[in-house]
């Protein structure tokens, strides 16, 4: 009767010891799949920056453009209405670099002695964030003048 019951109370053990470990495992099985899960979204909001940063200037919402004749400049009036919807944890913004003017944001009160735009902001506080950059050209429609500017993009993630 006892040889019986330790040979229970070992199964029970060993049964317990085996539950633990598959719970450690299953665990760990979690946790890479959760990391894959999210280096696959991370990789996919830096391809949609990128994506975005390369097709934006040359989108006909800011395309500068004469006579139906397209330019290879963004038409700085144009940023002035543009409305961006639903591009998640980002900001896009357009910065002209040279000639430098007084830091001002750009609106129809400041407009063109200003130098940011700002076409697109949700942050999201914490966690990491993503900042690439293209330069582009600002043609200025009132004064007939195309200046350097930097297109860029940060990603909140």
């Amino acid at each position: 009767m006892k040889k019986a019951q330790s040979q229970i109370h070992e199964s029970i053990i060993v049964i317990f010891i085996f539950a633990i470990i598959f719970v450690i495992a299953l665990f760990g099985v979690y946790r890479y799949n959760l990391s894959s899960a999210e280096n696959i979204r991370a990789e996919s909001e830096e391809g949609r920056s990128i994506s975005l940063l390369s097709n934006l200037p040359d989108s006909p919402l800011l395309q500068y453009s004469e006579l139906g004749d397209e330019k290879e400049a963004v038409d700085t009036l144009k940023i002035l209405d543009l409305e961006l919807n639903e591009q998640g944890f980002r900001t896009i913004e357009i910065k002209q670099a040279y000639p430098q003017v007084a830091e001002a944001s750009c609106n129809g009160e400041t407009y063109p002695n200003c130098n940011s735009y700002l076409l697109y902001s949700q942050v999201r506080q914490g966690g990491n964030k993503n900042v690439i950059s293209i330069p582009v050209s600002l043609y200025f429609p009132l004064t007939k003048e195309v200046k350097l500017g930097i297109l860029t993009i940060t990603t909140y993630g």
